[in-house]
């Protein structure tokens, strides 16, 4: 019966089977606990405030642009985008101000209560990223393959940033800066 309803409502079917099936892919080939789980962890941040549902509004909609990732902590690929997601903030972090890094755990804090509170953030698995921008608070779902994967990952994650922010003058190179400060003082 179930099957036949799963078949009919293929919407429904993904968001019943899509955590489920999340997990099983997600484990490593590493340790496994006997209830299933990979023991390998994503690890703490440099760069990424851990945040709650509770701070999660405050933060995201701020005067600042915003950097939301939602992961799993023993989430295999989660794991493997980490390092890619840090090298990035770096790089962003000494070119602005102006951006701010968060991530939230969805295994801990429980996914249902996140769509139900945040329905903005609801799109897709585990990993993904959303960009707030700070001049009118539009929520962007950072596309998949930008969120940090492979050896370009880094890149592909600061030119989308670069991109899409409210503050693209922090991202001008110094000569940019110069012409554009030399160009405002003829003005005058």
């Amino acid at each position: 019966f179930w099957l036949k309803s799963l078949a009919k409502h293929p919407i429904a079917a993904m968001r019943f089977l899509a955590p489920t099936l999340c997990a099983v892919l997600a484990l490593d080939d590493g340790e496994v606990t006997k209830e299933g789980h990979n023991t390998k962890q994503v690890g703490p941040s440099k760069h990424y405030k851990e945040l709650e549902y509770e701070t999660l509004k405050k933060f995201a909609y701020s005067d600042k642009d915003a950097v939301i990732v939602f992961y799993g902590d023993t989430c295999k690929f989660c794991q493997e985008i980490h390092p890619q997601q840090e090298k990035a903030a770096s790089k962003i972090l000494k070119k602005s101000e102006n951006v701010r890094f968060g991530r939230i755990d969805l295994w801990r804090e429980g996914e249902a209560k996140l769509y139900n509170k945040f329905p903005e953030f609801q799109n897709g698995g585990i990993p993904k990223a959303y960009f707030v921008k700070s001049s009118d608070h539009t929520v962007y779902q950072i596309p998949h393959g930008d969120i940090g994967w492979g050896d370009k990952g880094a890149k592909n994650l600061y030119k989308w940033i670069k991109e899409n922010t409210a503050f693209p003058d922090d991202f001008k190179s110094k000569k940019e800066k110069r012409t554009k400060s030399k160009e405002a003082v003829e003005e005058l």
